[in-house]
Parts: C-alpha cells; sequence; structure tokens
C-alpha cells in the first residue's frame, strides 16, 4: 500500500506527503464506514494485545490492512483529476498505513520505526 502510494506517478504531483485537508472538503470525500471500520478493528485488537491473544490481534490487523487496501483500489486515486479528492484518498491512505505501522510495532519494530520515519511520524 506504501509503494501504491508514494509513486512518482502519484507524489511527483504532491509536494511529499499530503497535508490534512480542509475539513470541509474532507467530509465531502471522506468514507465514514472505512474509518468506522478501522476503529473497530484497532479497539478489537488493542483489547486481543491486551488479553493476550495475538493470533487475533494479527488478524485484526491483516483486516486493518485489507481494508485500506481496498480503499485505494476502490478509489481509482490514479484516474482522479479533483486535487481536493484526491488528497483526501491519499491522506487516509497514509492514516491507514500510520495506524497500522503503530499497531504492528510489537510484531515488527524495526520495519515499523523505518515507515514511521519515512512518512513523517514523530517518535512520541
Amino acid at each position: 500500500m506504501l509503494f501504491r502510494i508514494t509513486g512518482k506517478k502519484i507524489l511527483k504531483k504532491k509536494d511529499g506527503i499530503p497535508s490534512p485537508v480542509k475539513e470541509e472538503e474532507r467530509r465531502k470525500h471522506l468514507d465514514h464506514n472505512l474509518i468506522k471500520q478501522l476503529n473497530e478493528q484497532s479497539k478489537d485488537m488493542q483489547n486481543n494485545m491486551s488479553s493476550y491473544d495475538f493470533v487475533k490481534a494479527f488478524s485484526n490487523l491483516s483486516q486493518i490492512l485489507y481494508l485500506g487496501n481496498q480503499y485505494l483500489s476502490e478509489s481509482k486515486f490514479w484516474n482522479i483529476t479533483d486535487q481536493a479528492q484526491l488528497d483526501t484518498i491519499l491522506y487516509t491512505s497514509f492514516e491507514v498505513i500510520r495506524l497500522s505501522s503503530i499497531l504492528l510495532q510489537p510484531y515488527s519494530p524495526d520495519l515499523t520505526t523505518k515507515i514511521l520515519d519515512f512518512i513523517g511520524v514523530p517518535k512520541d
């Protein structure tokens, strides 16, 4: 997913990772169902980690990544000409990557540190 949205064809139009879109534009283009599902999977994963059910927790993480990839594919971002809509899709996709990288840290700390550094997430 990270490679799909950081390719030259996409980010050559941008000055790096997109900034948050203005609230009114984001509400217009945001997929609220996706956000709800991501929040549910994230909470379930945290609960599963707390109860030491690491297999279910990893399954939740896999579902988050699946939802992000599905969102990206269905958006057909490569064909979008509306800059606000494209910015919303890219910003949302980077948020999925940020969330999944943070949740993946117990499983793969070195890889997630590199990803989080690449997308500019502060260490705190």
